[in-house]
């Protein structure tokens, strides 16, 4: 009898497994201790048309996103990242914002099979270019390639701040890509790289004689 109910529970517990898993999963990969739970789980939106449900992030990317928040100073704003399932036209990742109780709140999401393929470093560096999209000001002017190397410039200078070489930040971006409507081309996108690594490099050296 006793082993009859015990075979009944763990026949339970896997199909429980099953039906969390086919409706995405909240109650395997949702982290109640993380940070950005509450904010991720009650926010639904739409992205490119499609309905997108978000999810919290994985535990390397919510390190990698605080950790780039903490060195440039941005831990006390309202800013989140969350997962998400196969976003919409192959985009590995997006930021944005929307109004909340009157308060503007800005985050990222990223495409959870997108990084489950890619190391660390070009998950550091799709994540920082995200926040820098996030928290760099821009001018009515500027065009999409503008917003875009503003966000590039940004993940290269922070690049250099958590000890990536120039050689590996620049590796994130191809010179063979060519330039879009959207986004500029990879040669551009190594220069603006490039220019915000130096930077970096330059004032840190500067400093570090006083």
């Amino acid at each position: 009898m006793y082993m009859t109910v015990l075979k009944n529970y763990f026949l339970f517990l896997m199909a429980f497994g099953l039906v969390l898993s086919a409706c995405g999963g909240e109650g395997i990969t949702n982290r109640p201790n993380s940070r950005h739970y509450e904010f991720c789980v009650a926010c639904k939106e739409e992205y490119k048309g499609k309905g997108v449900r978000l999810h919290t992030p994985d535990v390397r990317e919510e390190n990698l996103f605080d950790d780039v928040l903490n060195l440039n100073g941005l831990a006390k704003r309202p800013y989140f990242i969350c997962r998400a399932k196969r976003l919409r036209g192959n985009t590995a990742a997006y930021a944005t914002s929307k109004v909340i109780n009157g308060r503007r709140v800005k985050y990222v999401v990223y495409d959870s099979e997108y990084f489950g393929d890619i190391d660390g470093i070009e998950a550091l560096f799709v994540i920082a270019h995200e926040i820098g999209h996030v928290v760099t000001p821009s001018h009515p002017d500027d065009t999409q390639h503008d917003r875009e190397n503003y966000a590039d410039y940004f993940a290269g200078h922070t690049m250099y701040r958590m000890g990536i070489s120039l050689w590996s930040a620049l590796e994130q971006a191809s010179t063979e890509t060519p330039a879009t409507d959207m986004h500029p081309s990879g040669v551009e996108t190594q220069g603006a790289i490039r220019d915000g690594w130096k930077t970096a490099e330059r004032v840190s050296k500067k400093y570090s004689r006083l």
